[in-house]
């Protein structure tokens, strides 16, 4: 788990220009080697990438694919059983439709590791934060304008803003602004539209929560005001009031720390992941805990809908589950590290996913194919839409948070 500054500290970052669908090697997490900096920053490739499954054996190719057998291949395919295919040949599915493509359209560049990333609901701000302890609030109208990756200039700049690194945001629908640190603890800074015509946001600070024993890993709003949060210290989802800057219930039955949480797809729910490797979904307003879905790995990510959900886990895969019978939908592995991040589309159509092994891959709900869309120089910590569902943002090790354009 990321639990200190130094857990994502890499080499100064280097753009580079690498194939789209480069070798996955296992990388060695605690190596500090530098990397060559005499190339280039990934954008994106010439034509549409090529899906991959995501498991070895298929038995009939699905309708709308080719079948074919290319070279020897270096990345590992995994059974369901997540068992590796001992078979030495690539074998793909290409697409007869093209899938989308990514095109960097932006970055903002820290001068330590980028952690944490989130766009405001209207989709007009996003927040970026890092473990220098800065938070910036930029304007994402460049972004939707198509720019050719330049460094973006923030609207406001907060440095130190965080007495630690800064590991989660989550918006509100009212502009309030969460933000959770390694310091343990909870800010709530709103951000308003400026008259000022030099200065298009005023941000205001509203309060500060000391609620938690460690570090705050996970935010997510379940009302205007009432925020679920979880962490390290203890392995219990937190919910606190932003009015009042209280905490006013404690869900605890995980084993360990709590690493991820989501607004169930129905009613007054969520649902958290934990490093114990329990999914368990909650009754917020009762407190008590409605199932328990039990995996082999600990759940780093979650993302829901109204009848699935999504599950990232640190073997590097993605699972879908119902959300009723929490019965396995799928299960597809598109990293060969961690995977640290999913996220279900505005649309609810595609995965997006970012892994340790430092690519953002897209995916299908209701398939076993993906495809690798986007690259960093290292880690990805985060992956997350624009809620238009035009542009993502990533955030890494390699101290960017970049921003991507997708087009079919």
């Amino acid at each position: 788990g990321l639990t200190a500054d130094n857990d994502l500290r890499t080499p100064a970052w280097a753009l580079q220009t690498t194939p789209l669908h480069r070798p996955q090697q296992k990388k060695d997490r605690n190596s500090s080697t530098p990397k060559p900096s005499t190339q280039h920053f990934i954008i994106s490739p010439p034509t549409s990438p090529v899906p991959r499954q995501s498991f070895a054996g298929l038995q009939a190719t699905p309708s709308g694919w080719s079948h074919d057998i290319g070279a020897p291949s270096e990345r590992k395919q995994i059974d369901f059983d997540g068992a590796a295919s001992q078979s030495c040949v690539a074998e793909e599915l290409l697409p007869t439709a093209s899938w989308p493509t990514a095109t960097l359209t932006g970055r903002v560049t820290d001068s330590q590791a980028v952690r944490s990333v989130a766009f405001s609901k209207s989709g007009q701000l996003v927040a970026v934060g890092a473990n220098s302890k800065c938070l910036r609030i930029l304007s994402t109208a460049p972004l939707l304008d198509n720019c050719r990756g330049e460094e973006l200039k923030a609207l406001q700049e907060l440095p130190r803003y965080h007495r630690g690194s800064i590991y989660c945001l989550a918006w509100s629908r009212d502009r309030l602004l969460a933000s959770g640190s390694n310091d343990k603890s909870i800010k709530l800074l709103i951000c308003q539209p400026s008259t000022d015509p030099s200065n298009s946001v005023v941000c205001e600070a509203r309060g500060r929560m000391n609620i938690h024993q460690g570090t705050v890993r996970e935010l997510v709003f379940l009302t205007e005001t009432l925020l679920a949060s979880g962490g390290s210290g203890e392995p219990s989802l937190l919910i606190s009031d932003c009015e009042t800057l209280q905490m006013v219930t404690n869900l605890s039955g995980h084993e360990r720390q709590v690493l991820s949480v989501a607004r169930g797809g129905q009613g007054l729910t969520i649902v958290s992941g934990g490093e114990d490797g329990t999914m368990r979904l909650w009754d917020w307003s009762s407190g008590k805990c409605i199932h328990t879905l039990s995996l082999s790995e600990p759940v780093t990510s979650l993302s829901t809908r109204e009848q699935t959900v999504a599950v990232a886990t640190v073997d590097g895969s993605c699972a879908v589950y119902d959300a009723r019978s929490w019965g396995l939908v799928t299960s597809y592995q598109p990293h060969s590290d961690e995977c640290r991040s999913v996220r279900h589309s505005p649309c609810g159509r595609w995965l997006l996913t970012g892994s340790y092994d430092g690519s953002v891959c897209l995916g299908e709900e209701g398939g076993a194919e993906w495809v690798e869309v986007a690259q960093h120089e290292d880690k990805v910590v985060q992956a997350r839409w624009h809620p238009s569902g035009e542009v993502f943002a990533s955030t890494s090790s390699d101290k960017t948070a970049c921003f991507w354009s997708l087009r079919c």
